[in-house]
């Protein structure tokens, strides 16, 4: 299975558009994909500092605990799902 990490904010609109997008996408790969959300303001800094979070949104998916992709900023819905076929 992979694991789709998403690092966003609270105040970041962004990150508000992502989560929707995961939401969204969530029923379909449910049995494929764990999907995460860290909120950075709450977040362990070692774990910033070990995905190396600059920016925000971040979408980060691993395979067996290893980053095969990530994507900083917004993406689409159809992107995301696209991106994520690939990998399952």
């Amino acid at each position: 299975m992979i694991k789709l990490i998403k690092f966003g904010a609270d105040f970041c609109a962004p990150c508000h558009a992502m989560s929707t997008i995961l939401e969204e996408i969530q029923p379909q790969f449910k049995d494929q994909i764990q999907i995460e959300e860290v909120d950075t303001n709450t977040a362990e800094h070692d774990l910033l500092v070990k995905y190396k979070i600059r920016n925000i949104p971040v979408l980060v998916i691993e395979k067996d605990g290893v980053e095969i992709w990530r994507h900083v900023g917004t993406i689409s819905k159809e992107d995301l799902e696209s991106k994520i076929k690939e990998y399952i």
